[in-house]
């Protein structure tokens, strides 16, 4: 994928990133497509395990997916934005194994279908860690980021053809991200590879130095984030049978939370390769709704050959 593609399909991230008085260099990586014998001997390797769609449709363009970016403070400039996908060949498999049954309530959290009903888990909640148990047998996970430093971004198949993306975290519990690749690739661009923004996911939350760079990089992401975080922790003590907090005037119902939080413009992965080969019919962008906005500047530091493409469009 050349850089120009990219910049297109991310809601010109780089552009954004270019533009931004903190940032001092972008690197963009550029990847050669992943063949169709590697994909279908990924399959054949993992068996019966089957790529997601959308990730494959990315990896016949790309191969892969490395941005990194320096930060500029106080007159020192050092690495810090990272960006990755693994190439194909860097889908390895990753163990699925815990002891700890509390760690299994988050598996339980992302299948909404498995969730009990808040006020029966007193009664149920044995059968519900059983369910767990039976279930995390048949979980496989792949490492998709190689370059993650707090922990392991997963492709998780919960069935052979039905795979979602989870991050393991240093001491190997699992948070649920996002339901496809897609939502993920999207929620990617719009932390901008900021170290640790993984950890919103969790119940741990952002950290504070992680918290400063958003305040100063996108706000606006970082609102949505922490308005996530909460709804999450209401969602795990309701299921835990724990009190609730008082909810706030601004909680969502978790299905637009998460719809939400992706941010930005759907990405149809899906249909890279005829973008490709036809550049003259690359997706038009929408500019994002108020609550998925990035910084305004973000839509308006568009590099001319962008533009110059879509205007042929």
């Amino acid at each position: 994928m050349g850089r120009e593609l990219f910049d297109e399909i991310s809601l010109n991230v780089i552009a954004f990133l270019e533009g931004h008085s903190a940032v001092s260099k972008v690197y963009f990586h550029e990847k050669s497509p992943a063949s169709s014998f590697s994909l279908s001997s990924w399959e054949r390797s993992n068996s019966p395990c089957v790529l997601p769609e959308d990730l494959k449709a990315f990896l016949t363009i790309s191969d892969g997916l490395l941005v990194k970016w320096d930060a500029r403070l106080h007159g020192e400039t050092f690495a810090l934005g990272c960006m990755g996908i693994n190439a194909v060949s860097q889908l390895v498999e990753v163990p699925v194994n815990s002891d700890d049954d509390a760690a299994w309530v988050e598996m339980l959290l992302g299948q909404g279908e498995l969730v009990a009903p808040a006020d029966s888990l007193g009664s149920v909640a044995p059968a519900v860690m059983q369910e767990a148990r039976l279930l995390r047998e048949k979980f496989r996970a792949f490492d998709m980021d190689s370059s993650c430093s707090n922990g392991k971004v997963c492709l998780l198949f919960v069935k052979p053809s039905h795979a979602q993306v989870w991050f393991q975290d240093l001491s190997k519990r699992w948070f649920f991200i996002a339901k496809s690749f897609t939502d993920y690739f999207r929620l990617l661009v719009m932390h901008l590879g900021i170290p640790n923004w993984h950890s919103t996911f969790t119940d741990i939350g952002l950290d504070e130095g992680t918290r400063r760079w958003f305040r100063f990089m996108s706000p606006e992401r970082l609102a949505i984030d922490l308005e996530q975080f909460h709804v999450l922790q209401q969602r795990r003590r309701a299921f835990k049978g724990e009190a609730v907090l008082p909810s706030s005037p601004t909680d969502k119902p978790m299905a637009e939370a998460e719809t939400e939080s992706a941010g930005g413009t759907r990405v149809d992965l899906e249909n890279l390769e005829k973008s490709q080969s036809n550049t003259k019919s690359l997706p038009k962008k929408k500019r994002p709704q108020a609550a998925e906005r990035q910084p305004d500047n973000w839509a308006q530091q568009r590099r001319s050959t962008a533009m110059a493409t879509r205007g042929k469009g």
